[in-house]
């Protein structure tokens, strides 16, 4: 699973870029299990249970990207392509729409379905906050006299769209 480093390298640079303009504002996603439902909180102060007789993470994949689209409008180009099981690897693919795959790998022995498809989701709605994030600080380095500026958040810009396509 050599080519899965470039994906964990990516994943990385989204991280660091996560920390260094939304540190506090990123989307965390807590899940608690229950007989028959699994309850799911964030921080922005949503909470919601699904209640679902198939634990698959396609399925709980797919709800928690109904749950968020509405807020988080990049999250409708993205769709879970595959999940792979090499060795004691477990990898779920995502592509979003004009944009490169992504793996989220876990390692089998811990893996979980419902924190595996929040991770996913976490990660595209950080993307877009980012995204907001980045082009605010663009635009206003735009009005100033600094193209130099402008220049460098470009670039950043360019970076997060390698996630995602956003409107």
């Amino acid at each position: 699973m050599m080519v899965s480093l470039y994906y964990i390298f990516q994943r990385k640079r989204a991280e660091l870029l996560f920390n260094k303009y939304i540190r506090k504002k990123t989307l965390k996603i807590t899940i608690k299990h229950g007989k028959n439902k699994t309850e799911f909180a964030d921080n922005e102060n949503r909470m919601f249970d699904l209640r679902t007789k198939s634990s698959t993470v396609s399925d709980i994949f797919r709800k928690l990207k109904d749950a968020y689209s509405d807020s988080y409008k990049s999250i409708n180009n993205v769709k879970m392509t595959g999940m792979l099981n090499v060795g004691r690897t477990v990898a779920i693919e995502t592509a979003a729409k004009g944009s490169k795959a992504i793996y989220f790998t876990y390692k089998r022995e811990s893996f979980c379905p419902s924190s595996a498809s929040s991770s996913v989701i976490e990660h595209y709605a950080n993307c877009e906050k980012l995204y907001d994030r980045l082009l605010w600080l663009h635009n206003e380095a735009a009005s100033r006299p600094r193209p130099d500026i402008e220049d460098y958040y470009k670039n950043e810009l360019v970076k997060v769209c390698d996630f995602n396509t956003f409107g």
